[in-house]
């Protein structure tokens, strides 16, 4: 496809949003009771727990002597907080695209993920492995990792599930099925300029890069994070239709799940952090990982949905929205079976892995 120019996106988002507001009568709506019914069904695990606590009763294991070095400034000056945990199963999604009020808006931001709004009604997603960060005290340094050195507790919030012996365990998958797992109010300690030491580059850089891209944070604030494991190729060239089904499935699940632990007015816009989900380590095709969790945020009633692009152009979020109304026709009250059929008719091909 011809890529688009700003004009023509603002103008072509205008009518399918038009289009799109006026084929469907009747918007969906979230309030405690309806919360609290699907809450019952799929939440499987819960505890709270304080970070003192925490850090005192399953204190991180770190093998790897650079993650050491970037632990001890990140725990140097480690608040007190009320931190949760929760693990949902699986939440059927919906045969048809009913949309909630308003729909949901989808945003680009430039560069790497922010934490700097703490409010309870905000999520930052983990791409994480079916093992929750299970390489936090190794030598790797990709998303999952960076985003447990930036926020300890979580390395602790894992040792705590690996030491219980109910259905709170660190698996964002049971057989076969996703289970995301959200921590909510887990402080953030220092931020990490990962420019020269992201991924591969950690381990091979020296105590006194790694310091320098360190920064500790005077007024910690607080994190909700969303883990749910991201898309991997069954080993197919091009994304199959039980491939795309089951990336559509875990994203909704994941958000719908953030949802239903929220205990905050709904008057609150609730708004999901996220970015290029599955395509590093695991070379997923960026147009459909970014329009599945469009369709899923959609479908859950996230208010709103900000993508970091990274290094990528943030004018291709408009127009990947932009192709998911025309060509894909995910529009309201469309069958999600319709869409899907779409989405694998056009091919997509799976990646490169990028080594890290």
């Amino acid at each position: 496809m011809q890529s688009l120019g700003n004009k023509e996106v603002t103008l072509l988002r205008s009518l399918l949003n038009l289009f799109g507001a006026s084929s469907s009568s009747v918007s969906l709506t979230d309030d405690r009771k309806r919360i609290d019914r699907e809450l019952s069904r799929h939440r499987i695990a819960f505890d709270r727990v304080s970070a003192a606590e925490l850090l005192r009763t399953h204190p991180p294991k770190i093998e790897n002597a650079k993650k050491r070095l970037v632990f001890d400034i990140a725990l140097a000056n480690h608040p007190n907080a009320e931190v949760t945990v929760e693990r949902f199963n699986e939440i059927p999604i919906p045969e048809a695209f009913q949309p909630y009020s308003p729909l949901t808006a989808v945003k680009a931001s430039k560069g790497y993920f922010r934490y700097s709004v703490g409010d309870a009604h905000h999520c930052h997603m983990n791409f994480a492995y079916h093992d929750l960060f299970s390489g936090y005290g190794h030598f790797m340094f990709a998303q999952d990792e960076i985003q447990v050195a930036e926020h300890p507790l979580l390395a602790s919030v894992r040792e705590l599930m690996l030491a219980r012996a109910d259905r709170l365990r660190p698996s964002t998958v049971e057989d076969g099925a996703p289970t995301p797992i959200i921590i909510r109010s887990v402080p953030r300690t220092i931020s990490i300029d990962t420019r020269q030491i992201y991924g591969a580059r950690f381990a091979r850089s020296g105590d006194r890069l790694i310091r320098d891209s360190i920064n500790p944070i005077d007024s910690p604030q607080l994190s909700n994070i969303l883990a749910i494991e991201a898309p991997i190729s069954t080993g197919n060239r091009i994304y199959t239709r039980s491939e795309i089904e089951k990336a559509l499935s875990t994203a909704f699940s994941g958000f719908r799940a953030f949802i239903l632990g929220y205990t905050g007015s709904f008057t609150n816009p609730i708004v999901l952090h996220t970015s290029n989900w599955g395509c590093g380590a695991y070379g997923g095709n960026r147009q459909l990982m970014i329009s599945i969790q469009i369709i899923a945020a959609s479908l859950a009633g996230i208010s709103e949905i900000v993508f970091y692009c990274g290094a990528d152009p943030t004018d291709s979020i408009a127009e990947y929205e932009l192709q998911l109304k025309s060509r894909f026709k995910f529009r309201p009250g469309v069958k999600l079976a319709k869409v899907v059929d779409r989405l694998v008719a056009s091919a997509f091909p799976w990646g490169t892995p990028d080594g890290n």
